[in-house]
């Protein structure tokens, strides 16, 4: 991971925060692919709200955000296990054609649901007569990102918030090794292939 930071000119100093365990931000986000092309951005308004300490986010971005007060702004190089992990060659499943929209091609891209929340990406490879075959490897997967981060706003956290945090940790549900929390795109999802035998299979939508 590399980094480089910039701090915006604030009056006074002597009342900002810096993020660290135990604090709570916001951070606004720019996502850039390997060729520099933004694939992701937070909405204005509605930035990512994190928990530092507590597993809401991996090692390298709460690397990143250490030290920083509100209005500072960080750029990030991540490598692909720091971001959406490596390319698995066997993330290729094979779904019935009636379970999926119709008119399908090779480079669509699909979303499915999955039990206990979240969403599966997947991308249609080949259209047979009975079946699709579908790539589950999350679309940024093998790729070097740069993430640029403004902290947007920065306090402790309340109790109240780092006793639910300690819980959902304790029982297992921090960032589990992704880059941020599963309701962004930056957060790589489980894959569709790592479901039990008894989980009914994801029903694909279109993505528009």
């Amino acid at each position: 991971m590399t980094t480089s930071k910039k701090r915006a000119p604030r009056k006074s100093r002597g009342e900002d925060y810096q993020a660290g365990p135990g604090m709570l931000v916001r951070v606004a986000y720019e996502l850039r692919d390997a060729e520099g092309e933004v694939v992701e951005a937070s909405d204005a308004g509605s930035p990512l709200e994190l928990l530092l300490g507590f597993g809401e986010a991996v090692p390298a971005l709460e690397s990143a955000l250490e030290g920083l007060v509100a209005g500072d702004q960080r750029d990030i190089e991540l490598g692909p296990d720091e971001a959406f992990g490596r390319r698995d060659p066997h993330g290729f499943i094979e779904v019935d054609a009636a379970d999926l929209p119709a008119g399908l091609a090779p480079g669509d891209e699909l979303e499915a649901d999955r039990e206990g929340g979240g969403r599966v990406p997947l991308k249609v490879v080949e259209v047979l007569p009975d079946v699709v075959v579908l790539d589950t490897n999350h679309p940024l997967a093998g790729q070097r990102i740069s993430l640029r981060v403004t902290l947007e706003h920065v306090k402790p956290a309340t109790e109240e918030r780092i006793v639910r945090a300690t819980e959902r940790l304790r029982a297992g549900e921090g960032s589990g090794g992704h880059l941020l929390p599963a309701e962004r795109l930056l957060r790589r999802e489980p894959r569709a292939t790592e479901r039990s035998e008894e989980d009914p299979p994801p029903r694909p939508t279109r993505v528009a």
